[in-house]
């Protein structure tokens, strides 16, 4: 990752559904050049690194190369589509008021970046995940249903 490398968060995919993990992203919470966003590829022998990007908080947009005022990130996760690409979500090093972020990696690099929330004045986020609720299966659906229905019948032979 280079020297001086500051590594918080990472979230790994197999984008070609082969077992092989092939496409990382790390969080590095340095704001020098190297820092911010890294994308790492692996070519079947080696992992290549496909860019860092700091976050410029003014402009609302990613570059590589750093400037005053840019950031870095600590959390991060996301998720893969086929169609869509990569959706990554992070959280900011500001030391106070940090933001979380969401990026959009369609192939190609990003550009910009989606401010979701801000800490607000004195406080910071510390982490991000993504949780998934899985839907009720029909059987679960029926079922509740069943019971909605035996609780009225219920209720009208009170009254």
């Amino acid at each position: 990752m280079g020297t001086g490398a500051s590594p918080y968060g990472f979230v790994m995919f197999d984008t070609n559904r082969d077992s092989f993990l092939d496409t990382a992203f790390i969080a590095d919470d340095r704001t020098a050049a190297g820092g911010g966003l890294q994308k790492w590829t692996f070519n079947g022998s080696a992992w290549v690194n496909s860019y860092s990007l700091l976050f410029d908080a003014a402009a609302g947009s990613l570059s590589a190369t750093a400037a005053t005022g840019f950031a870095g990130i600590r959390g991060l996760t996301g998720s893969y589509d086929d169609a869509t690409g990569f959706t990554l979500f992070a959280t900011t090093t500001e030391a106070s008021n940090n933001r979380i972020v969401s990026i959009v990696d369609n192939g190609t690099n990003p550009g910009t970046y989606t401010t979701l929330a801000s800490a607000g004045a004195n406080n910071v986020f510390r982490g991000i995940d993504i949780v998934t609720v899985p839907e009720p299966s029909s059987a679960t659906l029926l079922g509740l249903g069943f019971l909605a229905l035996l609780g009225v019948r219920r209720l009208n032979r009170k009254a």
